[in-house]
């Protein structure tokens, strides 16, 4: 079972809307439980510096752990635990030293 972590950074696709191009936002994991996790946007447009608790689950087929920062609705982003960000350490050192 692959899980989140804490004090690493995940990259999730949020596709464009009306065929603009998607791009990846990254959540960095500032506590985590059994069963939640609280994250903070690194980037993305409005949403950035964000921070939110939200439930985990797992999907049992994949062997990984999910999360939906805004919420479960159709087209809703998905974090999930086997998307490390590729600038996670230089983002996360950034983060616990409050430059971000």
């Amino acid at each position: 079972m692959i899980k989140f972590e804490q004090g690493k950074t995940y990259s999730a696709y949020q596709s464009g809307g009306d065929g603009d191009d998607g791009h990846y936002i990254d959540f960095f994991v500032m506590k985590r439980t059994t069963k939640r996790i609280t994250i903070q946007q690194t980037n993305g447009m409005a949403d950035e510096g964000k921070v939110v608790t939200v439930g985990i689950g797992i999907d049992e087929r994949d062997g990984i752990e999910y999360a939906y920062p805004d919420g479960k609705y159709t087209g809703a982003l998905i974090i999930r635990s086997n998307r490390l960000s590729k600038n996670n350490k230089a983002k996360a050192k950034k983060l616990l030293e409050g430059r971000i």
